[in-house]
């Protein structure tokens, strides 16, 4: 059977999304759904991250300063209270499959700024992943989860993640069409023959998107930009997934979002840190996103395959940006 061409998943916009909207709509019966969504995806990685932690410690990443070797030892003890880091995963993991990440984004959220920044790292970047050597980073999630791929960012790029969040393709689908869909402009004509499922049709102009037809857009990269353009079309749609979201007319919806989320979503936020957040940004609606994406120059590797191969410099400014954020 024809592989089945990874699918975008834009950076967790469904857990985030959702849960940002709850804060504004907060009563008993939606307290209720996430109780009960508690239940499946509540998943703790944190010892399978110290091992992998524990098994790259002597091991000397090309490109990496000290600087970048002391923040892997930092944790969240040290920063401003309520506020925390955070690894977002896309992935399609049907039919029993294993699975690699088609979406990484780490993410910072900064109490005293009331912002999250978000920072998308392409999917064929090359990077070194514990105990398997030089790979594209996307590996890393079929050989170790979300842990192996916390780890291996941290190691690569001297950041410190705290929690993280993986959402199934699924859902993606599912949760814009509860949401009756959401306008975007599309820049121009993107057509692709892909077999129903995987295929796109959409013409240039403003246009509701469905659920099947928003993913097809943040996935396209049949143009000169590849990658990048796909990436920038994943903060659009998750830009306005996040603007839809504002309409009152969603509290309607959200117990059925909640299920989606249950079905669909591993997280390692108990429902006690979930329900705090939900609180402080139901309390201040200002609430801000700010996106970047690692740069690098794409080339083929000895084996033929495609990298994204990003310099030492660039990995200084995402540390640097993410860590001062």
């Amino acid at each position: 059977m024809k592989s089945k061409k990874k699918i975008i998943l834009l950076s967790i916009v469904i857990f985030l999304s959702v849960l940002s909207s709850i804060g504004g709509f907060y009563g008993g019966k939606v307290y209720l759904s996430m109780a009960q969504a508690e239940n499946n995806f509540y998943d703790s990685i944190s010892d399978e991250k110290e091992l992998y932690r524990q098994a790259n410690s002597n091991q000397e990443i090309e490109g990496n300063s000290d600087k970048f070797k002391a923040t892997l030892q930092e944790d969240s003890e040290g920063r401003e209270e309520k506020s925390f880091t955070f690894l977002l995963v896309g992935n399609d993991s049907r039919y029993g499959e294993v699975s690699r990440s088609d979406t990484l984004m780490i993410g910072k959220y900064n109490y005293q700024k009331n912002k999250v920044l978000l920072i998308s790292i392409p999917r064929d970047t090359y990077v070194n992943i514990p105990t398997k050597g030089n790979q594209k980073i996307n590996h890393a999630y079929a050989y170790g989860g979300a842990a192996l791929s916390s780890v291996t960012i941290e190691n690569n790029f001297g950041v410190h993640l705290d929690k993280y969040a993986s959402v199934n393709f699924q859902s993606f689908i599912q949760v814009v069409d509860a949401i009756g869909g959401i306008p975007m402009y599309v820049e121009k004509d993107m057509y692709k023959d892909g077999g129903g499922e995987y295929g796109i049709d959409l013409k240039q102009g403003q246009q509701i998107l469905s659920g099947h037809d928003a993913l097809a857009y943040s996935r396209f990269r049949s143009d000169s930009r590849g990658d990048f353009g796909r990436v920038e079309r994943q903060q659009k749609v998750l830009a306005a997934i996040a603007e839809k979201m504002k309409d009152p007319s969603i509290i309607s919806k959200m117990t059925d979002l909640i299920d989606i989320m249950g079905e669909n979503v591993k997280t390692d936020l108990s429902m006690d840190a979930i329900n705090s957040y939900l609180i402080d940004i139901a309390k201040r609606p200002n609430f801000k996103v700010e996106f970047d994406t690692v740069q690098g120059k794409g080339g083929r590797g000895s084996s033929g395959a495609y990298y994204l191969y990003v310099t030492d410099e660039e990995k200084q400014r995402i540390a640097d940006k993410f860590n001062n954020f």
